[in-house]
């Protein structure tokens, strides 16, 4: 195959997996804290500030902006109360306008104790320089960044259950 119709091709299939190839990320961590300090956890802005070392965005309203990590992620709250977080998201590197929905349940499963479930969708397949694996890149951030920096934050005991 001539290289121009190879770099054709590489192009082709790059808009197709952008275009409409998806996946998600089911995650549920078992956390040794209250209800509420998990929901101030994931939206409080100073409390984000604290476990990503970096300046965030949070306005846990229908509408509200969030940003993340410098901006690496982007989005907005489409609701938020204490039992549910649902958010338009996105990385930088995705395609311009691609949004991923992520919808967190927070359970309380005793006085000090909260199960927390995340379930992520419409991930595209690759970003917009043509990376595979973004499902890769956004469980490891979830796990490692979001949650790991909450564990530390708040000094407690958590267990990821397998979904």
């Amino acid at each position: 195959m001539p290289r121009n119709e190879r770099a054709l091709n590489r192009r082709l299939l790059h808009v197709s997996l952008a275009a409409g190839d998806t996946v998600e990320v089911a995650l549920r961590y078992s956390l040794n804290a209250s209800k509420a300090a998990c929901f101030a956890a994931l939206t409080d802005v100073r409390d984000i500030m604290r476990y990503t070392r970096d300046k965030a965005t949070s306005e846990p309203k229908a509408g509200g902006a969030l940003e993340l990590f410098g901006g690496s992620i982007q989005g907005s709250y489409v609701s938020a109360d204490d039992s549910k977080i649902v958010l338009k998201w996105r990385l930088r590197n995705w395609e311009d306008g691609v949004y991923s929905n992520v919808v967190i349940s927070l359970t309380p499963k005793g006085e000090d104790e909260t199960e927390v479930a995340v379930k992520h969708t419409g991930i595209p397949s690759s970003d917009k320089y043509g990376h595979g694996s973004q499902e890769v890149a956004v469980k490891q951030g979830w796990q490692q960044r979001i949650f790991g920096g909450i564990k530390m934050m708040l000094g407690i005991g958590m267990e990821a259950e397998d979904e």
